[in-house]
């Protein structure tokens, strides 16, 4: 494994593996904080798999007041800056952990993220096909080429946030982002369903999972987004429309929809 490698290369060095989701199994001493914490885009990852806020939140965890969190994305420096940093770090309030030592004063208070970081530097590398950068730039440009890679240098702050609250900003962060750039749902092609359903029903009305994926999404999104995948984020959109917990599972002859059903969907799955 790579741990194992740099086990042998490095023997001085002590390496271990967490789950960075997990953070019970995160340093919890001010005497075992780290300075440094170096994300070769796993934040990106994070992003395509809704686990951004625990990955930012654990490099919070990890790093002591005034260390450093070096995050190399592909995405947009506005996105990636408004995630880690939040928008204005300075407004948040709070203080550090009073009992640094204190193990269980350090699990409680270092618990989110946003306006624990502050951008301290970026810069734009240019990575080659050959996988090698060989030029950058002191500021990172308005919007990434295909083959640009950023390196952000954030600085843990003395600030905390409600995890709560901070899980919800990230969220809107991220669809605010995507939504703006990548719309799903445009006055185009809401028009365009609405003919492709009056097509099949006068009345706007229920049409069965499998129909209604096959209008809602062109043949391109359908090679990414099989009827599997469609059928189960369906059945967790009326599960969710239920209320919270659901009374029961959606039943498959449950999972139609009729027109306003589905903008809603896709309105919701931006």
């Amino acid at each position: 494994s790579v741990v194992e490698t740099m086990r042998k290369r490095r023997p001085d060095l002590a390496w271990s593996v967490l789950a960075f989701d997990d953070l019970v199994d995160a340093p919890s001493s001010s005497r075992t904080l780290s300075d440094w914490a170096f994300d070769k885009s796993t934040l990106d990852a994070a992003l395509a798999e809704g686990t951004a806020f625990d990955l930012i939140a654990c490099a919070a965890r990890c790093l002591r007041v005034g260390g450093y969190y070096v995050v190399v994305s592909l995405h947009a420096p506005d996105l990636v800056t408004a995630l880690v940093a939040g928008d204005d770090a300075s407004s948040c309030q709070g203080a550090a952990a009073e009992n640094d030592d204190d193990e269980d004063a350090l699990r409680h208070n270092i618990r989110a993220c946003g306006g624990l970081f502050r951008l301290v530097g970026a810069r734009r590398l240019q990575v080659e096909a050959s996988g090698e950068s060989d030029s950058s730039s002191a500021e990172p440009s308005e919007e990434a080429s295909p083959a640009s890679h950023r390196l952000y240098v954030f600085e843990k702050t003395e600030y905390m946030i409600d995890a709560a609250a901070e899980r919800r900003r990230q969220r809107a962060v991220v669809d605010g982002y995507f939504r703006a750039r990548r719309p799903l749902l445009d006055a185009d092609r809401r028009a365009a369903l609405e003919a492709a359903w009056r097509r099949h029903d006068p009345d706007f009305g229920a049409l069965s999972l499998e129909m209604a994926w096959r209008i809602l999404f062109s043949d391109v999104e359908r090679r990414a987004y099989d009827l599997e995948d469609f059928r189960a984020d369906g059945r967790a959109f009326f599960e969710a429309r239920r209320g919270s917990p659901p009374k029961a599972e959606v039943a498959e002859d449950d999972l139609r929809f009729d027109l306003a059903t589905a903008l809603l969907f896709l309105d919701v799955m931006q």
